[in-house]
């Protein structure tokens, strides 16, 4: 018979001492695989207990895998293999990067990669809100008073459309950029880069073709490797899209999508005009391929006139909206939406709940009551007053020092992003980027937003998290640097 010490006036419960007991004496060796335990009657029996609570000790050792018991027979000691409290050293000799597949592989490595800069460096890389901007409290009540007035509700599975009250909220404030869509066509993402991966996974499929602009956001390129497409590239003139090249790849190809960025280009900062919009639309409605317009930051325009979205013009529902709240409120929240045609909108929920179930319900709900209490038109205000300053600080501090003749650069009248370009130089891009660096200045290669191969050196610059005396500092930096090229 095993001896237990069970002490009765414990705090620590009778099950879990014998418990506790017998696993020391498994793991110490005393008991070894194949003796038998006692019976669960005998060993109540022997320290005065209740069989119940013997049987539930039994219950757990067997649990974690320390007995073996058959109905009708004795539970057995079982050989068992110790819980690893992290992972042994020896499971570093697996290759795991031969068990990736290829293409995830490639996607992991394709990603630009920032390394951590000293205090002192400018980074010009973010494009996302200024963390000094973001209306963190008022939307922490808006996720307390959301939890207080509807509870669990929105902590559980929500509509893989999206939260319907936060759609029509989508399509109202659609309608103030002439896109006229119901809640019915709006479907909510984790994101805008969410939003382009449903539209690819609808549409393509391996050997597709994509056209897209030539340079281009740099996170889709390695999305369509991915998924391996054939890439279709339209040159970027300081007007937008090459449409004369559009029109004669379209004689000899048949695409399955066209991604543009119509509104503050990234990484150019290329807005295109009216004229422009009318004329790709046409193109794509006589060819019948449907558009991704990527309206990333569509509210942040500083001068000059708003341009309609080509969606805005859109009959035939060929034009699929990306728009995200990240570049403006909370790139955290990771919510997006794509206004779509009806059917494509059907297609995009079932996606939704086939992969995810649905976004994330809390999120939404509290976004909604952000933007129904007017917060986000308020927030707008704010970010357009002082992006408007940093743009403008921008640009007059590279006009007043950029003397090179053989350097040119976008005059952006919204967003985040110019871009620097030249095709005469005695330094390559990655030379030129790394002079940058050592000189404290971080930017993104312009090689990066290219698909193909290109004899252009160019680097895009954010003004997202630079403040205008930092802003002014690091360009005059960049100006030195660049006229000595």
């Amino acid at each position: 018979m095993i001896l237990l010490n069970l002490n009765k006036k414990s705090k620590t419960p009778i099950f879990k001492q014998i418990l506790f007991q017998l696993t020391e004496l498994i793991e110490k060796g005393v008991l070894k695989p194949g003796d038998k335990l006692p019976s669960t009657r005998s060993l109540a029996n022997h320290h005065q207990l209740n069989r119940n609570t013997v049987y539930k000790a039994y219950e757990e050792l067997w649990a974690l895998g320390y007995i073996e018991s058959k109905t009708g027979s004795y539970s057995t000691i079982r050989e068992r293999k110790n819980i690893a409290e992290k992972l042994a050293s020896n499971s570093e000799n697996i290759d795991w990067s031969a068990k990736i597949n290829s293409k995830s592989q490639k996607l992991i490595e394709s990603n630009y990669k920032i390394e951590k800069q000293e205090k002192d460096y400018i980074d010009f890389t973010p494009l996302s809100p200024d963390p000094d901007v973001i209306p963190s409290e008022e939307f922490r009540k808006c996720i307390n008073d959301s939890l207080k007035n509807s509870g669990s509700d929105i902590l559980a599975y929500g509509n893989p459309y999206g939260y319907e009250p936060l759609r029509e909220f989508i399509s109202n404030h659609m309608q103030l950029h002439g896109i006229n869509v119901t809640k019915d066509e709006i479907i909510v993402t984790s994101g805008a880069q969410h939003a382009i991966e449903l539209i690819l996974k609808l549409f393509i499929e391996p050997g597709s073709e994509v056209l897209i602009e030539s340079p281009t956001y740099s996170a889709i390129i390695p999305l369509l490797e991915y998924y391996d497409v054939n890439v279709l590239e339209l040159p970027m003139s300081e007007h937008g899209i090459d449409l004369q090249i559009l029109e004669s790849l379209l004689k000899t190809h048949k695409p399955k999508l066209l991604y543009t960025m119509p509104n503050f280009h990234n990484p150019t900062g290329i807005t295109t005009n009216q004229a422009h919009r009318e004329k790709l639309l046409e193109i794509c409605e006589r060819y019948e391929i449907p558009v991704i317009e990527d309206g990333f930051v569509e509210e942040m325009k500083y001068f000059g006139k708003n341009i309609l979205p080509v969606k805005s013009m859109d009959k035939s529902g060929l034009v699929f909206y990306v728009g995200t709240f990240s570049k403006v409120l909370f790139p955290g929240i990771r919510i997006g939406w794509i206004a779509s045609n009806k059917y494509c909108t059907d297609r995009f929920a079932e996606q939704i709940k086939a992969s995810a179930i649905s976004v994330n319900q809390l999120n939404q709900v509290a976004l909604e009551l952000y933007c129904k209490q007017g917060l986000f038109e308020k927030q707008l205000k704010r970010i357009h007053t002082l992006y408007r300053k940093r743009m403008y600080v921008a640009l007059k501090t590279i006009r007043e020092n950029l003397t090179n003749k053989n350097i040119t650069y976008t005059k952006p009248a919204g967003g985040y992003t110019i871009w620097f370009e030249t095709m005469k130089s005695n330094i390559s891009e990655s030379d030129l980027v790394e002079k940058l660096k050592m000189n404290g200045i971080q930017v993104m290669p312009g090689s990066k937003a290219y698909y193909s191969q290109t004899d252009k050196i160019s680097f895009r610059i954010s003004i997202a998290h630079r403040k205008e005396d930092e802003i002014e500092k690091g360009l005059e930096i960049i100006t030195q640097i660049l006229n000595k090229l």
